[in-house]
């Protein structure tokens, strides 16, 4: 069951690391720019009391 009410955290990967390296944040801001440098968005992660 997912609880969306809650903080999200978002996962991405780095698949230019050469053990694989994931990143979690709670800024969309910061997945973002991230993102825009080749990380891979993978949606959020879960769910987080605020």
């Amino acid at each position: 069951m997912l609880f969306s009410n809650g903080q999200a955290l978002y996962r991405l990967y780095n698949p230019n690391a050469l053990a694989g390296s994931h990143h979690y944040t709670t800024s969309a801001e910061e997945r973002d720019f991230l993102a825009s440098l080749g990380w891979q968005k993978e949606g959020v992660g879960w769910y987080g009391v605020k």
